[in-house]
């Protein structure tokens, strides 16, 4: 509950609040996720009411199912003691502790990544073709909440099948059988969205909002580290990976050697295991699930590309830190006294991951400290906290739109600045364009070319109020409000303008 960030909060809890007020995703209204997130998070609100918190409260849920899944996946490879202690150090190493918990779409998606992986391991450890289907099923669910994330994790795990003989020594035409089945899973949970989305005339528009999108995002974005074109582009990608590019960091403040660390260890175990599997493939049938947990890591990893923050860096390399203390683990394994192994697994644990955790522990004190003030209004964030200038300055911007809507003639709020959360301050709307904002670098106009002119023209028909930077000029508009609360990446305060008050 601690802290509001109108940006990235406003992106996952405005489509999920039009879709709770029968407006239809993509068609209507704007995610550039899968359909699932928005889907549970407008159920969500649906039962519980209209409140930011519900959303957050719902993501935490989902930390807890991670977490549950964590213990029962490690716990595959790791003495339970290891398995507990993996778990609480992930737990620990959260960016919210640090920055603001946010309802972001990869948290659901990590869940059914590590559920379907579960699955995926029970049932080829008995041979049930049917949970194998239904692992693919889970798995493709992770898509339908973060388009990358689910392709990945989805090849990811038929690779897994079609070289899990590379480690059991069974018949390659059972593995082929066992992708089929995995791939038809895959193909059943799928169709449902599919057929909503046809149905309610959505899919030209998730394909713009989730796919192009996300193509834009990662490719053709303007960053220091990317040059779409260039014949080394491969190599750029890899070394964002990593967080740098021709020695510089390209990382965001909060991030730390061990994003880097974790990765490394996972290639260099996957190649151990492979040398030991060249070397006597009779003795590595138990190995099976570690060789599905570092593949699946492996594919994770991926998420660092092109923005590798602290968030993406945590939720990519979750499953890579039970792979970690697997790796200190072995190490300390042939010792003959199991305390003393103990010891050295934690000293080892404690070096590596400490000043992360002793930063997020102190990080989070203050964070309570400062933020403590609960905010009223506007509705919509009841419950949540602030520090006491931000909510009431918060509750002043609620005022003002709300009475800025029932004065002015037009009845209706167009979101210039970055942050969509604004707009639900006033209740629900149907939206001119499911572009409720103006995305960061031009990528508003790569996806819908013809909004610019849509809005310049809503605008001068409908005259409606307008909420953008302040100094930004409205032709025939006059500044009725200027608010303290900055937009997102921008130290502009935000202005309300009307053409009919003054």
């Amino acid at each position: 509950m601690i802290g509001v960030d109108p940006y990235h909060q406003g992106i996952m809890f405005k489509p999920a609040f039009d879709v709770a007020h029968g407006q239809m995703l993509f068609r209507d209204t704007f995610t550039g996720y899968g359909a699932l997130s928005t889907l549970l998070q407008a159920w969500a609100l649906r039962i519980f009411g209209d409140y930011l918190m519900v959303i957050q409260i719902e993501t935490a849920f989902f930390y807890g199912l991670i977490s549950v899944c964590l213990w029962y996946l490690w716990k595959c490879i790791l003495p339970q003691w290891l398995t507990t202690t993996s778990v609480v150090i992930w737990l620990l190493l959260a960016p919210y502790f640090i920055s603001i918990f946010l309802p972001w779409s990869s948290v659901y998606a990590l869940f059914f990544q590590l559920f379907s992986l579960l699955l995926l391991l029970r049932a080829v450890r008995e041979q049930n073709r049917l949970m194998i289907m239904l692992a693919g099923g889970v798995a493709v669910l992770a898509f339908w909440c973060r388009q990358p994330v689910g392709v990945f994790h989805c090849a990811s795990l038929v690779f897994f099948l079609a070289t899990a003989p590379l480690i059991t020594g069974q018949q390659w035409k059972y593995s082929m059988t066992d992708c089929a089945f995995f791939i038809a899973g895959i193909v059943v949970a799928s169709v449902p969205f599919f057929a909503w989305l046809a149905l309610n005339g959505a899919i030209h528009d998730m394909y713009l909002q989730s796919i192009k999108a996300a193509f834009f995002f990662g490719v053709k974005l303007k960053m220091p580290f990317i040059e779409p074109g260039s014949h080394n582009l491969f190599v750029k990608i890899l070394m964002t990976l990593y967080g740098y590019y021709n020695g510089q960091s390209v990382r965001l403040p909060g991030t730390s050697f061990i994003w880097s660390l974790l990765p490394l260890v996972c290639l260099s175990l996957l190649a151990i295991l492979a040398v030991k599997v060249y070397r006597n493939r009779n003795s590595m049938n138990n190995q099976l699930p570690f060789y599905g947990i570092l593949l699946v890591s492996l594919a994770s990893w991926l998420q660092y590309y092109p923005l590798p923050c602290i968030r993406h860096s945590y939720w990519a390399a979750t499953p890579m830190i039970g792979v970690f203390s697997y790796g200190a683990w072995k190490l300390f394994k042939p010792m003959q006294q199991k305390n003393m192994q103990a010891l050295m697994v934690y000293l080892i644990l404690a070096f590596v991951f400490g000043v992360d955790i002793e930063h997020r522990i102190s990080s989070g004190l203050i964070k309570i400290n400062t933020l403590n003030t609960r905010i009223e209004e506007p509705k919509v964030l009841r419950g949540m906290y602030e520090s006491p200038p931000a909510a009431e300055e918060y509750k002043v911007i609620s005022m003002s739109l709300n009475n800025a809507i029932e004065r002015d003639f037009s009845h209706y709020l167009v979101d210039l600045s970055l942050d969509a959360l604004y707009l639900t301050f006033i209740g629900p709307q149907n939206n001119f364009h499911p572009m409720y904002i103006y995305l960061l670098n031009d990528q508003t106009e790569f996806i819908y070319p013809e909004y610019l002119k849509h809005t310049i023209e809503f605008i001068k028909t409908k005259k409606p109020l307008i909420l953008t930077h302040e100094g930004i000029s409205i032709p025939g508009a006059n500044c009725v409000s200027i608010f303290n609360v900055t937009d997102f990446l921008s130290q502009n305060r935000l202005a309300l303008y009307s053409f009919f008050l003054k």
